[in-house]
Formats: C-alpha cells, sequence, structure tokens
C-alpha cells in the first residue's frame, strides 16, 4: 500500500510519535476504502456497459416491427421460412 501521508513527510514532521502512529493505523485503512471505491467504481462503469447492451439487443430483437435494423426469427428449416412468410402476408 502507498500512503497518501506517508511518515516522512512534513505533515508529521512536528507531531507527538502517538498523533503519527494514529495517522499511519488510519491511512492504512483509508487506502483500503479507496481501493474498494476504485472497484466499485469499475464494477458501476461495466454495469452502465452491459446495461446499454441490453437495451441495444432488446431493440433489435423485441423492438417494433417497423425497424428496419431489427432481427429476424431464426427458423429451423426453409419449409418453417416459408410458413412465418405465408402468416405475415
Amino acid at each position: 500500500m502507498q500512503d497518501r501521508y506517508p511518515r516522512r513527510s512534513l505533515t508529521y514532521k512536528t507531531e507527538p510519535e502517538w498523533a503519527t502512529d494514529t495517522a499511519d493505523q488510519m491511512e492504512e485503512k483509508f487506502e483500503i476504502l479507496r481501493r474498494q471505491i476504485r472497484m466499485l467504481g469499475q464494477i458501476r462503469k461495466l454495469l452502465y456497459h452491459y446495461d446499454q447492451l441490453s437495451k441495444r439487443y432488446y431493440d433489435l430483437v423485441v423492438g417494433d416491427d417497423e425497424n428496419p435494423k431489427r432481427l429476424k426469427p431464426v427458423v429451423a428449416s426453409h419449409k418453417d421460412a416459408q410458413d412465418e412468410e405465408s402468416k405475415s402476408e
């Protein structure tokens, strides 16, 4: 872990030993919290990206019939494709 305010910092030069020990302990705890915040930020970005992809997928697959980019349903055989076309007409 890299302390934000290491013991040799000018901030701690004039402080008593107990104060620098306490500050070191708190810095260790804060560093753990900073790591967790960074990880949560990455998770939020990935969740946002996933949400955008799922919305785009929904629009392509389930979206309105008038959308020219909408994916057509997958059919098992040529006969099924003809049945699908006859139903739509």
